[in-house]
């Protein structure tokens, strides 16, 4: 699965632009400039790769319950 997404949807899988940002992510839920946001986006992103979130507003969601 992966070798196929490597070669051929690397832009649809492997290159996805995150969901949110660490501006986004600090602004949106309080939380001040440090690894937790790092460690917050990191795991957005894992889950737009994994196809949890998909959107805008279920990242947000995700996002909350890590915050």
């Amino acid at each position: 699965m992966l070798i196929d997404a490597w070669f051929n949807r690397q832009t649809e899988v492997i290159n996805r632009a995150p969901l949110l940002s660490g501006v986004q992510i600090s602004k949106e839920f309080n939380v001040p400039e440090g690894p937790k946001i790092g460690e917050i986006k990191d795991a957005v992103m894992e889950a737009q790769l994994n196809q949890i979130v998909s959107s805008y507003k279920e990242a947000l969601e995700f996002a909350s319950r890590l915050v």
